[in-house]
């Protein structure tokens, strides 16, 4: 949860440095979700933010590069 939290901290900017660290701090989470046993949960959380900014489509395309659903 605190890696999703710095995520969405990172992504109150738009722009390049802050979708890298989103993304880094997205990366950390998929990885502690899975140790946890809640990858459904965090999928279900990446999913609710390509929703939210599906208008950011170099952030879009930074969470396909590293394969984040």
């Amino acid at each position: 949860d605190v890696y999703l939290q710095l995520a969405d901290a990172a992504l109150v900017e738009a722009n390049k440095n802050a979708y890298r660290t989103g993304v880094k701090h997205l990366k950390a989470a998929r990885s502690a979700a899975a140790e946890a046993g809640v990858a459904a949960d965090f999928d279900a959380r990446t999913a609710l933010l390509r929703e939210q900014h599906r208008r950011r489509p170099t952030f879009i395309a930074m969470l396909d590069k590293a394969k984040l659903p």
